[in-house]
């Protein structure tokens, strides 16, 4: 039973540990944007080809981040009935 309380304490830490870092990561780069927006506020560079071509590209750095965060949310789902399987055992 001790042993079995060990792996799911230290799925659990693994698990908490991928949540930290994937949210720090995800700040930071939030954080990073929209230093950069304000950047861009601060231009005078009104051309509509420019404002296309940002808008595309945060948008394909949102659907990168969002398809991180399904993909750790999977990881997660999977290692928490992991979790379960184990602690049935």
């Amino acid at each position: 039973m001790a042993s079995l309380d060990m792996v799911k304490g230290a799925t659990a830490n693994v698990m908490e540990d991928q949540e930290k870092d994937l949210l720090r990561a995800f700040r930071s780069r939030l954080f990073d944007v929209q230093t950069e927006l304000d950047k861009e506020r601060t231009k005078k560079d009104d051309s509509a080809s420019h404002w296309i071509n940002k808008t595309r590209q945060l948008e394909a750095e949102i659907d990168w981040a969002t398809a991180m965060a399904d993909e750790l949310a999977k990881k997660n789902t999977s290692l928490r009935q992991e979790q379960k399987d184990l602690v049935a055992k």
